[in-house]
């Protein structure tokens, strides 16, 4: 619903299964999902020197808070504050590190977008974000983090390139 459109309207033709830019930037989502998993796990990790199974009360925490916001959202609209918030700190993100992107060659413009896709607000990867963090490992939140990657990629290797596809197969006249 948000990765395979943006990546679609970023590679253009280019985003048929094949093209080495959808390759470049599917990279960059593995790097950044790896890297993102691991100090997520880290960190749970370093606290849990402090106070035993906190890698799990965060992961609780953490999960409990999205769901729960997820209920006052759909009963709620005017709860949207906060989701605007956190869309407003991501595109900050996002932006801060977008730019820069665009002086450099096209196949790194794509691998920068694979990276900076960690920083969507996704309804699929800030669960496993969460997840990552509660592995209460680098290791373990790395290789969360990088099935959750693998169990991704089929659809998103897929999608970007249907527009492509769609405008092929159907008649000109449509």
């Amino acid at each position: 619903g948000m990765c395979a459109p943006i990546v679609a309207a970023k590679l253009g033709s280019r985003a048929k299964p094949l093209c080495v830019g959808i390759w470049s930037y599917h990279l960059g989502r593995l790097l950044s999902y790896g890297v993102a998993g691991s100090v997520l796990g880290t960190l749970t990790f370093e606290l849990g020197a402090f106070c035993r199974s906190i890698g799990q009360g965060i992961s609780l925490l953490l999960g409990s808070t999205l769901l729960v916001a997820g209920i006052f959202l759909l009963l709620n609209h005017r709860m949207a504050t906060a989701v605007n918030l956190f869309a407003k700190v991501s595109i900050l993100v996002m932006n801060t590190l977008a730019n820069p992107l665009r002086a450099v060659p096209v196949l790194l413009q794509d691998l920068g977008l694979g990276v900076i896709t960690v920083a969507l607000p996704c309804m699929s990867l800030t669960p496993a974000l969460i997840a990552a963090a509660g592995s209460g490992s680098a290791a373990g939140g790395a290789a969360l983090m990088v099935a959750f990657y693998l169990g991704t990629l089929p659809v998103m290797a897929l999608v970007p390139g249907l527009p492509g596809v769609l405008v092929d197969v159907l008649p000109r006249r449509l």
